[in-house]
């Protein structure tokens, strides 16, 4: 590092100067407490070469290895495996070891004061998401929507877990609406989920009454599906048989344009299917005579058959 390290030679601008003219680094021809003659962030006031020289990317592998706290250590294991925590020194606030690899920030605090924001101003903390996936150009995707769901998931239980210790995090920052937020969330949740299924009903009834062919198409299906009989149909093949039938009942001719039931001609009871190939509109006096009487023997008594 010591090599690559060039002193500065531009010209003097002072920070207020640099502030106004909208630069991001100046220059006081000052050493820094390190000694070295460079230029200075506005945003940090801090000394260009040092911020280099502390960047995790330029930091020399041998002075990484030879990391002489346990905690460091645990923190270069879990970043080469690619792991988001680590365990490293108790926090000064809560007293949790596990702590983020990218910043060594207690995971704690920060869900803690994440989950005070979401509660104590939704909108706000939805905006700040918005933005943040905006920035980093975050397009939500089915796959991507599944992780987040499991992830989720697991950080919820996780947030159980350690419930205790967000209380005591949020006594300690005086954050007295800590367990009224909470309770209000609850109901909120509770809620939604009673307006959605209010939600789902309304919209099955209306769809039932939207449908009715395809409605008595999915009912007759179901009562043939608990009875144990192969088959379905749907109400494509009830048209294509009432077409057939030119719309007369197919035991007395009688017209069913109005009013029709669909009848299994082999009765289900007996063994008959519910294939379209065993199905007949009849009107409904027809229907409720025959109820479930073999087809050759009601066809005798209609004297269609001799």
């Amino acid at each position: 590092m010591a090599k690559s390290y060039v002193p500065y030679d531009g010209p003097v601008v002072t920070r207020e100067e640099a502030k106004a003219q909208g630069l991001k680094r100046f220059f006081t021809g000052e050493p820094c407490i390190r000694s070295h003659i460079s230029e200075y962030l506005v945003s940090s006031n801090g000394c260009l070469v040092c911020s280099r020289v502390l960047r995790r990317s330029e930091r020399p592998n041998d002075v990484m290895v030879k990391a002489k706290s346990t905690a460091d250590q645990g923190r270069l294991e879990a970043r080469d495996k690619g792991e988001m925590h680590y365990n490293g020194t108790p926090c000064n606030k809560c007293g949790a070891t596990l702590r983020y690899v990218n910043s060594c920030a207690c995971v704690a605090c920060g869900r803690a004061h994440a989950l005070y924001q979401r509660t104590s101003n939704p909108e706000g903390f939805k905006e700040y998401i918005k933005k943040h996936r905006k920035t980093y150009d975050y397009i939500p995707t089915d796959t991507t929507k599944a992780k987040d769901k499991a992830r989720r998931g697991a950080r919820y239980r996780s947030e159980r877990s350690i419930y205790n210790l967000y209380r005591l995090l949020f006594i300690a920052y005086n954050f007295d609406l800590f367990e009224d937020a909470l309770a209000e969330a609850e109901a909120e949740k509770e809620r939604n989920i009673i307006a959605k299924r209010i939600a789902n009903a309304e919209g099955s009834r209306k769809w039932r009454c939207d449908n009715p062919e395809k409605r008595a198409a999915a009912d007759r299906n179901k009562k043939a599906n608990r009875k144990g009989a192969p088959g379905k149909h749907t109400k494509a093949d009830i048209m294509r048989i009432g077409n057939a039938q030119k719309w007369k009942c197919g035991w007395c001719r009688s017209s069913i344009k109005n009013d029709y039931h669909v009848d299994h001609v082999k009765p289900l009871s007996k063994g008959g299917t519910n294939w379209p190939n065993n199905l007949l509109l009849s009107c409904p006096s027809c229907n409720m005579r025959k109820k479930t009487k073999d087809p050759i023997d009601w066809a005798q008594s209609l004297g269609r058959l001799i």
